[in-house]
């Protein structure tokens, strides 16, 4: 993959699902428990009501929060892309990521 695509509709739900529909067409949901803890970075999102307040980068490149600090807490493109079309990420030819395997996708 050269580009990643751009997110062009991204919605959350009160079960915790993400739907995201990107340019190219690829389209689905996701149940962010099934790939992300809410240790640290994600704590904030705990709190449901900051969990429905998703964004989108106005370029498209990402979905985000933001935090009670004014930080955006936010989900990598490429890792992004990569859950919604349940692609691996290569890298000089080793898996880096793949999201079949759930919370335990970084390799």
């Amino acid at each position: 993959m050269n580009e990643t695509p751009k997110v062009i509709k991204a919605k959350s739900f009160s079960n915790r699902d993400i739907e995201v529909t990107f340019d190219n067409g690829v389209h689905s949901i996701i149940n962010f428990n099934n790939y992300f803890s809410y240790d640290g970075y994600y704590s904030f999102l705990l709190d449901i009501n900051n969990f429905l307040n998703l964004k989108i980068e106005e370029s498209g490149d990402y979905i985000y929060w933001i935090n009670n600090k004014g930080e955006e807490i936010e989900i990598d493109p490429l890792i992004l892309y990569a859950i919604f079309s349940q692609e691996k990420i290569i890298i000089d030819g080793k898996v880096v990521f793949d999201p079949a395997l759930g919370k335990n996708a970084w390799t």
